[in-house]
């Protein structure tokens, strides 16, 4: 083979490498849905078990129902301390995990978080840092989308998620800032953009 051919074959090779490593290295995205309330912020987290149990260190996706079923405390905890708001003045808000259920419906397979995130006496709701690492901070192609599900004090984004930031492997923490009108984009979340790696997810 002549020496141009051969270059021209190899440089084919390392194109369809990439590109293949590429792809493999997909990781499907989390979604973190925020809901203001005039004393609380909750969130509605949505973690892909495939990501999830290379974070976790523990096996989940294999059966899901039996691992869930042994971990759940585990679980609990894990998502707790990998979430910390922290007001303006630098005190860290309380974070309680409400309840955990599988989604094993449709790929990807998720675990489904309800967690209550409550500031301090007398620090505002509106407004604070979103300390954030489940999964990103041992993924590092993972990718989480946070968005605002409702407000109470703008009920109109209601029904339709107002996208706030991503966060992942470096930018683990999104400054969020509800006392102006107009912060984020709304966006509407198809069915077709909830199967898609790191695309939004509902």
């Amino acid at each position: 083979m002549k020496p141009a051919l051969r270059r021209l074959g190899f440089v084919a090779a390392l194109i369809l490498w990439s590109a293949t490593s590429l792809l493999a290295h997909n990781s499907p995205s989390s979604a973190v849905l925020l809901d203001f309330y005039r004393d609380r912020v909750g969130a509605e987290l949505t973690l892909p078990l495939a990501e999830l149990e290379l974070s976790f260190k523990q096996s989940l996706l294999a059966s899901p129902g039996a691992a869930y079923a042994q971990h759940r405390d585990a679980l609990k905890d894990y998502v707790a301390t990998h979430i910390q708001p922290v007001s303006p003045d630098g005190r860290v808000w309380s974070v309680k995990v409400e309840s955990l259920t599988l989604q094993t419906n449709q790929q990807p397979f998720d675990l489904v978080a309800r967690v209550t995130m409550t500031p301090p006496a007398g620090a505002t709701t509106r407004k604070f840092n979103f300390n954030y690492s489940v999964i990103n901070h041992e993924v590092m192609s993972h990718c989480v989308f946070v968005s605002v599900r409702s407000d109470c004090e703008k009920p109109g984004v209601v029904g339709e998620p107002e996208s706030l930031g991503m966060i992942h492997f470096t930018i683990t923490s999104l400054a969020i800032d509800r006392t102006h009108s107009g912060q984020g984009n709304p966006i509407r979340i198809s069915a077709s953009v909830l199967n898609s790696t790191n695309t939004p997810r509902k």
